[in-house]
């Protein structure tokens, strides 16, 4: 696989290393902004046709053996693996953000709520860390700092049960590549 660091002189030294990815920055932004205002952007669906089912985490908390795989919103999941409760991407917020007052709403509530989880051993994030598998992303949590930190992928292999974990990735030729790796 090609390694996502570009170059030790460059301050946003990491990159997503398959062609065909043209980063963004901030004007990117602005400009995706003015285009929404003005109606040249694709319209956001006011109606989304999934049921959401209310959990309450009972039997979640009661599973120790079975492998299982919770959607609990946004690209949090749980996932309960050889008896260990794996969380990806904990968001529990009303929005995907740093700051309560900006980012992308919830669709959805998260279910169950935090509080009725399961005991978590372990906590899997796809962003700013640097052991796991390729994804296809950026990072950057402040106004200066985009690619500065690496973003990823992770495949957690028990005994019986392979997972791949792809955060929310966007679709790149690395799936296949990743796939054949872990199987």
């Amino acid at each position: 696989m090609q390694s996502h660091y570009s170059s030790p002189n460059n301050k946003n030294a990491f990159r997503n290393p398959y062609p065909g990815f043209a980063p963004r920055g901030f004007k990117d932004f602005l400009q995706w902004q003015r285009d929404r205002r003005n109606g040249k952007a694709p319209p956001k669906l006011q109606q989304y046709h999934f049921s959401v089912i209310e959990n309450d985490g009972v039997i979640l908390c009661q599973n120790r053996e079975s492998f299982a795989v919770t959607w609990i919103g946004h690209s949090t999941t749980l996932i309960q693996i050889a008896g260990r409760n794996i969380l990806t991407e904990p968001i529990f917020s009303g929005r995907c953000s740093p700051v309560s007052w900006s980012g992308p709403k919830r669709v959805a509530p998260p279910s169950p709520q935090f509080d009725h989880l399961p005991r978590i051993d372990f906590v899997l994030l796809s962003h700013d860390h640097f052991h796991c598998t390729p994804a296809q992303h950026f990072s950057g949590r402040g106004m200066h700092n985009r690619n500065g930190t690496l973003w990823c992928s992770w495949a957690v292999i028990g005994q019986q049960q392979r997972l791949y974990f792809g955060g929310d990735s966007g679709y790149f030729p690395g799936f296949k590549e990743i796939g054949e790796n872990i199987s």
